[in-house]
């Protein structure tokens, strides 16, 4: 037995699972707070964009991390390294699709699956242009 019960070979189909049940519960509750659900998992050169969204005049990147459990906070994985690619993602975006005078920001929704309902909680802004986390 390994992860959360499992056995290590359903390691990675339990967290393929929970990223998209998390991607799921993150975009519903970004379209119940007004952001416009334009793509999902938009695979770039340098990366995937799990999910490209619209608020108001803005072109949003939205990093989704999920996880089980109340131990540790799915955001702790936006390190230094993943602000970067996700800034890397923006240049390619604006690049391929001629976006130069579109305000774009990065925002990162957290999905902790714990108890009866998940907590979703969305962290607006939280990545800048130079990759630093807010």
């Amino acid at each position: 037995m390994g992860w959360f019960g499992a056995n290590d070979s359903e390691k990675p189909e339990r967290g393929q699972a929970l990223g998209r049940a998390g991607e799921d519960l993150a975009a519903e509750h970004l379209r119940s707070l007004g952001y416009r659900i334009l793509e999902r998992n938009l695979k770039l050169r340098r990366g995937e964009i799990d999910i490209l969204a619209r608020h108001g005049d803005v072109l949003v990147i939205v990093e989704v991390k999920s996880a089980s459990g109340e131990d540790i906070s799915p955001t702790v994985h936006v390190n230094s390294q993943k602000a970067r690619k996700l800034v890397s993602l923006v240049a390619e975006l604006r690049q391929t699709r001629n976006l130069r005078d579109v305000a774009i920001r990065i925002d990162v929704v957290s999905v902790v699956m714990a108890g009866d309902k998940p907590r979703i909680t969305v962290y607006p802004r939280a990545i800048d242009a130079k990759g630093r986390r807010a």
